[in-house]
């Protein structure tokens, strides 16, 4: 068996189920793991749980009408957002706020120009946000010097 991936096929091992990661005959309704069988389930129970995965397949369809390009900017903007938010803490999380802009700017360069004009908005808001990175760093740091600390 062999996954498609950009670079060409990769060959992969088929799945076995762990006792972490059991295998879908092994879940309960829903999909749940160690949840109840749907057979189990009372009347009422069946029929909430039958509306849960038609609400479930009707979103599904809705996100499938969608361009990717739309959804892969939604989840980069989130990145940034994440990144800025450990960014502006009072001690800021800069090993989170680094990770976040780091994956952001994985998205960008994984995508070249197939974000069209989203994609060359997001490249100047990366340049910001990292040039904010070191800033606050280099305010954090100034911050911690003393004036007897000679530095």
């Amino acid at each position: 068996m062999s996954l498609w991936t950009p670079d060409g096929e990769v060959p992969v091992e088929p799945h076995r189920p762990t006792s972490s990661n059991p295998a879908p005959a092994e879940r309960g309704a829903a999909g749940m793991v160690g949840g109840p069988e749907f057979d189990d389930l009372s009347p009422e129970e069946q029929a909430k749980a039958e509306q849960l995965v038609a609400e479930m397949a009707e979103m599904q369809r809705q996100l499938l009408g969608v361009p990717a390009a739309v959804i892969v900017v939604n989840h980069a903007r989130g990145l940034l957002e994440l990144a800025i938010m450990h960014l502006n803490q009072p001690e800021p999380r800069f090993e989170e706020a680094r990770l976040a802009i780091d994956s952001f700017a994985a998205i960008l360069d994984s995508t070249d120009d197939r974000l069209g004009e989203d994609g060359e908005y997001l490249r100047q808001v990366l340049t910001q946000v990292q040039i904010a990175f070191v800033q606050r760093q280099s305010d954090i740091a100034g911050a911690t010097r003393t004036p007897d600390s000679g530095a």
